[in-house]
């Protein structure tokens, strides 16, 4: 009876594992959309006639690439952990089937 127990502990981790591998892997997708607004190029036209809108256009466009770089970064490493989970779920449905 050990056996049947340990067997169906072990489908609920490859369950836990593909859980977390799927939402690791929609939660880059979305981040990624999100992502995909960035970055703008902001003109100093948006400022209006404001004195030194060129200075403020700058700082715009610096956060936007700041913000673009973050998001890029946040997908790839999501993806690298969907990735990780789905080679775990391998190695370990491999080495179960080894010792059965």
């Amino acid at each position: 009876m050990e056996g049947v127990d340990r067997m169906a502990n072990l489908y609920l981790h490859y369950d836990a594992l593909e859980q977390c591998q799927t939402a690791a892997r929609k939660l880059a997708g979305r981040i990624g959309d999100l992502g995909d607004a960035h970055p703008t190029e902001t003109t100093t036209s948006i400022f209006g006639g404001l004195t030194d809108s060129g200075a403020l256009t700058g700082l715009v466009n610096e956060i936007e690439n700041a913000v673009d770089g973050e998001l890029n970064q946040v997908v790839t490493k999501l993806k690298g952990v969907g990735d990780a989970l789905e080679d775990v779920r391998k190695n370990v449905k491999s080495a179960n089937g080894a010792t059965s």
